[in-house]
């Protein structure tokens, strides 16, 4: 009798355990898809975020960007249970009696909660920085990050101004801005680009930049001028001042807590930053370069006076007395997409066949943005103003990229006094 009893026990106590020690796991496991899901919600949110504010620019309409500063996710467990037993025995004429009476109840819970806060970047230190046309430091981190660098010229350069024997020309990236006799988009300004550039050099020796076509497709030579940049491999340099090395032991520290040259708490320079072109690239375009000259990347002759300068300082053809590109701001680049949504103008942004190291095939649109039903299969979409827009997953790594640039801007424009509180995560089992 005892025997069974403590047998009962000892299972009771077994189950218990395992009930328990089953429920504890549950709490420990779920947290890699729990983690797993906060980052691709995250992720999409952040993607989500980037292609509405280049609708809201196709629109004219203000950008609006938000801070994730807290995610907390609480999980709770609770078991409960109880045991009865009664055995009752009756020895006695006619015969003995035993009555057992016994129940046991268990049970095991378990939930979990999720809460997150984010701020709206509506103060002067994010706009200080995201109004602020880029400087060299900021393009130094976009052009040696590994992202395809004539998506990065086409991003951030607003315009070339160029000054020939004394006359300064403006140059802008506008693909409406191609008129040849007076009629606007005209093929001819397309066709002049048929993989090499016999249809521009030498620079003002062709026709097309001689009278009466002066000032004519005037977009397509705006884009010679980027793919000269392509082919000369124009990059940043960062040369770190001896002084600074000394007092932070040697590493590079920024200029300031915000990007874009703006906002943020300024702090002595570590470096000088200045434009040069990698004389290897350049040979393989078959433009040969001094490999020391005054513009090579790594040179040793330098002019001082020419750092934090987005100047082409390599060997320009006669008569060029400086190629002087004009910088965007992170959001001037959020405009310019907006404005190739806007005006349908995206299939005329084409990469070019100036880089010979791009041996594979490679994407030629430069961005793709569907505003069409029926796409599923989208590596981001959203619907805005009645309109559903969409990037396809496939055929578009050129716009992949550009997403992670505009994330890139979105985030050097940030600093600590930009966000409400310090970013934290909590797991509390």
């Amino acid at each position: 009798m005892y025997r069974a009893l403590l047998l009962r026990v000892l299972w009771l106590v077994a189950c218990v355990l395992s009930i328990l020690g089953g429920g504890c796991a549950l709490v420990d496991y779920s947290y890699i898809p729990r983690a797993n899901d906060i980052n691709e919600n995250t992720r999409t949110a952040r993607e989500t975020t980037i292609l509405i504010n280049i609708v809201r620019a196709s629109r004219s309409e203000p950008l609006n960007f938000v801070a994730l500063s807290k995610y907390t996710g609480a999980g709770q467990l609770g078991a409960s249970e109880s045991w009865l037993r009664s055995d009752t025995y009756a020895i006695g004429k006619p015969a003995a009696t035993f009555l057992n009476l016994g129940s046991f109840t268990t049970g095991v819970s378990s939930s979990a909660q999720n809460s997150f806060d984010v701020g709206t970047l509506e103060n002067r230190d994010f706009y200080g920085g995201f109004l602020a046309p880029l400087d060299l430091q900021s393009l130094n981190l976009l052009l040696n990050a590994g992202l395809d660098r004539e998506i990065v010229f086409h991003s951030v350069m607003r315009s070339f101004r160029v000054v020939k024997n004394g006359v300064p020309f403006l140059f802008e990236n506008n693909p409406a801005d191609d008129r040849y006799n007076g009629i606007a988009l005209a093929p001819q300004c397309e066709a002049l680009y048929d993989g090499t550039e016999r249809a521009f050099e030498p620079v003002f020796g062709t026709p097309i930049w001689r009278r009466p076509h002066e000032q004519d497709c005037r977009y397509q030579k705006f884009l010679y001028f980027l793919r000269l940049a392509v082919r000369y491999g124009v990059t940043v340099e960062a040369i770190p001042l001896a002084q600074a090395s000394q007092k932070s032991g040697g590493g590079f520290q920024g200029q300031g807590g915000g990007g874009g040259g703006g906002g943020g708490s300024q702090t002595a320079p570590v470096a000088d930053y200045l434009v040069c072109y990698d004389p290897a690239i350049a040979n393989e375009n078959h433009l040969p370069q001094a490999w020391n000259g005054r513009g090579a990347c790594g040179s040793k002759v330098r002019v001082s006076s020419k750092t934090q300068e987005f100047d082409f300082r390599f060997t320009l053809p006669p008569g060029i007395q400086q190629i002087l590109p004009v910088i965007r701001s992170p959001y001037g680049v959020f405009q310019f997409y907006g404005s190739l949504l806007q005006r349908r103008l995206a299939h005329r942004v084409r990469l070019s066949q100036a880089n010979l190291r791009e041996r594979g095939p490679r994407e030629r649109p430069l961005v793709t943005i569907l505003e069409e039903e029926g796409f599923d299969n989208c590596f981001v979409s959203a619907s805005y103003g009645g309109t559903r827009y969409c990037v396809p997953n496939d055929g578009t790594m050129n716009t992949k990229q550009i997403f992670v640039l505009l994330n890139t801007l979105v985030a050097m424009s940030i600093n600590r006094s930009a966000l409400p509180v310090s970013p934290t995560f909590v797991l509390t089992p």
